[in-house]
């Protein structure tokens, strides 16, 4: 049922709330402009916390709301494009949809902007986000749990319950906040595959190849067969290999992975090539890789996961 016309005072605190929200975007986006990186941490809560009913438009125009996420972790992002911190971490809620969204997992990105979805969509189209889906605050339900300040975030279990929640801007696809929201998730058979050091190297303008590198293990033991990546047209994996005194690289088309062992991909040896990139590699900046899976008993699955872009590696 759609609620009734707003009232008066519902309206008067809707534009008080936005007031408050634009001074506090305006601070954050000081703080981000200033080169002081946003906090990134997730506050979790010690148990779940209700959510009143939170009902929304999607960008067909259709009412929905969050029952019908029921069965998936949700990422609830409350945002603006009026909102400076807001528009600078959509494209890390982007990449983090790419790594994690699926039958599991959905970030939904709910604007409470005045204007309609078109604004909404003109700034995606901006700004090439290609994972998220656009949702309206037509309900005006936003505010019933916090959306005076924007970005507010919630991380919302399967049942509809808050897990926790996070005031102002984040870097979503950070490797540590992947892996706390992965935590989150049910266990799946692609869990058996874990990836750590992963990582990278920043391009220059033009190059059209870029390279990264990283450790997988395997606990049953697995098969990889594929790689995709939203940066690249096409992911290969190269060995490197000393041949009378000269270096040679050869595609491989599967790699194995022996249970309980660790595979390195690292420079000068088995490494991913990223051919026909679709723009440089900024170090600060990620993108995501999707590896294709498959077990001992044949069964095949994707794992996703954010790497960092970086000039050198970790130390």
């Amino acid at each position: 049922m759609r609620r009734p016309p707003l009232g008066t005072k519902r309206r008067a605190l809707l534009a008080g709330g936005g007031f408050i929200a634009l001074l506090a975007g305006a601070g954050a986006y000081r703080h981000w402009a200033a080169g002081k990186e946003p906090q990134t941490g997730l506050t979790l809560h010690a148990q779940p916390r209700p959510l009143p009913p939170i009902g929304f438009s999607d960008e067909q125009g259709r009412r929905t709301g969050l029952a019908d996420f029921r069965g998936r972790v949700v990422l609830l992002n409350i945002w603006a494009t009026w909102c400076g911190p807001c528009r600078e971490e959509m494209p890390t809620l982007d990449r983090l949809q790419a790594a994690l969204g699926g039958p599991n997992f959905e970030v939904v990105a709910l604007s409470i902007d005045s204007g309609g979805l078109q604004v909404v969509q003109a700034f995606f189209k901006q700004i090439g986000i290609r994972h998220l889906h656009p949702y309206l605050d037509t309900e005006h339900d936003a505010m019933d749990i916090g959306g005076t300040v924007v970005p507010l975030t919630l991380l919302i279990d399967a049942q509809g319950r808050e897990l926790g929640r996070k005031v102002g801007p984040a870097k979503w696809d950070d490797p540590t906040m992947i892996e706390l929201i992965r935590r989150q998730l049910p266990a799946a058979g692609s869990d058996d595959v874990a990836v750590s050091d992963a990582w990278a190297r920043a391009t220059v303008p033009g190059q059209p190849v870029g390279a990264a590198y990283l450790n997988l293990t395997s606990t049953r033991g697995a098969t990889l067969t594929r790689i995709g990546s939203d940066a690249a047209g096409t992911v290969q994996m190269h060995a490197m290999s000393e041949d009378g005194g000269v270096m040679r690289m050869r595609e491989v088309e599967r790699l194995e992975l022996p249970a309980g062992q660790t595979v390195r991909l690292a420079p000068a040896g088995t490494h991913l090539m990223l051919l026909q990139l679709k723009k440089p590699l900024r170090a600060g900046e990620s993108i995501a890789l999707e590896f294709t899976l498959v077990d001992k008993a044949g069964q095949s699955r994707v794992l996703r996961t954010v790497v960092p872009v970086r000039t050198a590696p970790q130390e």
